[in-house]
C-alpha cells in the first residue's frame, strides 16, 4: 500500500490515532472481502486425483519376496546427491543427434521406424509404457529386437501417469514396475538409465529425483529439444542442431514424419546416437535375471524430507510433491475450501490460497511461495485464515 504524501500542517495525536484506526478498519475490510470472494470461488476450483486410480499388477499387494544379491535394493541411508540432471538437448558441438521414440502403442509403425533407422545407420531410444509392454506380446519382441540391435530401452511410467501427486508407494510403482516389464521382456535384468515424466511434468520434483537416485542406475530425467509429433517435416527439419534430442511417437503421422526425417537428417551429416552415445556413457547393463520380474515388488522409498525451500508457483516449479505439501498444509490451516484437492499442481486456487496466507502473515502477497512464506507456513506460528470455520483436510 502507498504511503500518503507529506503533509506541512501537524496534526494532534488525537486525530493521527483516530486516522491509523481508519485505516486498520478498511485494511481489514478489504481482507475480508478477499476471504469473501475466496470462499465463493473455490469450491470451483481443483481436479480430481486420478493418477491412484490406474490399475497395477496383480503383485502390487503380494507380499514382497527377498530380493536376490543381483536386484537393486534401496541404501540405508539418504543419497547425498539429491538431483539428477534434468536434459532438454545434447549441448554438444558434434554433429549428432537423439531419436527418442515414447509409449509405443503401435508396434506394427514401432518395427517399421525401426527399419528405416536400421537402413540409415541410425539408433533410436524407446521410452516404453510398462502396461503396455505386459500387455503386448509384439511389442516385447519388438524390444528384444531392439535390444539387440544396439538400441536403448528407458523408462517412461507403468500407466504413463504423473508421479508427483502420488503416494510414496504408488509413485515407487510407477517406476518399478516399468523397470520390470522391461526386465520380463528381455529376459535380463536391464539397467535404466533415464527417465522420461508423462508429459514431461514434475521433472524438477525432489522426491522423485530421490528414488530414482536411490535405485542407483539413473542417470538423468530426460525432455525433449523439440517434439516432431506436434510438428511439420519443415518445423522439425529447422529446429534440428547439434545435440537435438527429438521427441516422436509411433503413430501413423510420426512414422510418416520419420521415413521423411532419418534420410534427411542422414544427408544433413548428423549422426543419429543413443542418448549413452550422446552424454558417452557405456551401454544399459544387464545380468542374468534371477527372479520373477512379475512378483518383485520395489523398493520401499526412503523418507523424503522436504527442507530445502524452492520458489514454488513458476516454471519449472509448478507440478511437484512439494506443491502437494504447501497445499495440504494450506488445506489444514482453512485456506481451501473441503472439497478442493491437494493434487500437487500450483494453479489459480493454489495461488489465491497463497495470497490469502500471506496477507494473513504480513507477507508480500505475491501468491508466490518463496522460502519466506514457505518457512512462516510450515512453522508452528503459521496463522489459521481467520475468516474461515475450520473443516476437514480435502482429499488426497
Amino acid at each position: 500500500m502507498q504511503t500518503a504524501p507529506k503533509r506541512t500542517v501537524r496534526h494532534s495525536k488525537r486525530y493521527l490515532a483516530r486516522r491509523r484506526r481508519r485505516m486498520l478498519g478498511i485494511a481489514l475490510a478489504l481482507l475480508a472481502l478477499a476471504a469473501a470472494l475466496l470462499i465463493i470461488l473455490l469450491p470451483r476450483g481443483g481436479k480430481p486425483d486420478t493418477a491412484d486410480e490406474s490399475p497395477l499388477p496383480a503383485s502390487a499387494s503380494a507380499a514382497q519376496t527377498p530380493a536376490p544379491e543381483s536386484a537393486p535394493s534401496p541404501s540405508p541411508t539418504l543419497p547425498a546427491q539429491k538431483f539428477l540432471p534434468v536434459i532438454n538437448s545434447g549441448g554438444t558441438d558434434k554433429k549428432q543427434i537423439a531419436i527418442t521414440v515414447d509409449d509405443l502403442n503401435e508396434v506394427s509403425n514401432l518395427n517399421q521406424i525401426m527399419d528405416i533407422a536400421r537402413a540409415n545407420g541410425a539408433k533410436l531410444t524407446l521410452f516404453p509404457i510398462g502396461n503396455v509392454i505386459q500387455s503386448k506380446p509384439a511389442l516385447k519382441a519388438a524390444l528384444r529386437n531392439a535390444h539387440s540391435w544396439g538400441f536403448e530401452i528407458e523408462n517412461h511410467t507403468w500407466t504413463h501417469s504423473d508421479l508427483f501427486n502420488m503416494t510414496d508407494e504408488r509413485m515407487a510403482q510407477e517406476v518399478w514396475y516399468q523397470q520390470m516389464a522391461v526386465n520380463e521382456a528381455l529376459g535380463v535384468e536391464y539397467d535404466p538409465h533415464f527417465m522420461r515424466m508423462h508429459g514431461g511434468l514434475g521433472e524438477t520434483c525432489g522426491r522423485s529425483h530421490q528414488y530414482l537416485i536411490q535405485l542407483g542406475t539413473y542417470k538423468g530425467v530426460v525432455n525433449w529439444s523439440w517434439s516432431g509429433s506436434g510438428s511439420s517435416i519443415e518445423e522439425i527439419e529447422s529446429h534440428t542442431r547439434n545435440g537435438s534430442i527429438l521427441l516422436f511417437h509411433a503413430k501413423d503421422s510420426d512414422l510418416q514424419k520419420l521415413q521423411a526425417f532419418i534420410p534427411w537428417a542422414v544427408s544433413q551429416g548428423y549422426e543419429l546416437v543413443t542418448l549413452n552415445e550422446m552424454f558417452g556413457y557405456e551401454p544399459n547393463a544387464t545380468r542374468p535375471l534371477t527372479y520373477d520380474p512379475a512378483s518383485k515388488e520395489p523398493p520401499a522409498p526412503l523418507p523424503y524430507e522436504y527442507t530445502d525451500y524452492v520458489l514454488l508457483g513458476k516454471k519449472p516449479n509448478i507440478r511437484l510433491y512439494a506443491v502437494k505439501l504447501l497445499q495440504e498444509k494450506l488445506a489444514e490451516l482453512g485456506y481451501f475450501s473441503a472439497d478442493v484437492v491437494c493434487d500437487g499442481d500450483y494453479g489459480s486456487i493454489t495461488k489465491a490460497a497463497v495470497k490469502l496466507f500471506q496477507l494473513a502473515g504480513g507477507l508480500k502477497a505475491d501468491g508466490l511461495a518463496g522460502t519466506e512464506t514457505q518457512t512462516l507456513l510450515f512453522s508452528d506460528s503459521a496463522p489459521r485464515n481467520p475468516y474461515a470455520a475450520v473443516t476437514p483436510a480435502p482429499k488426497k
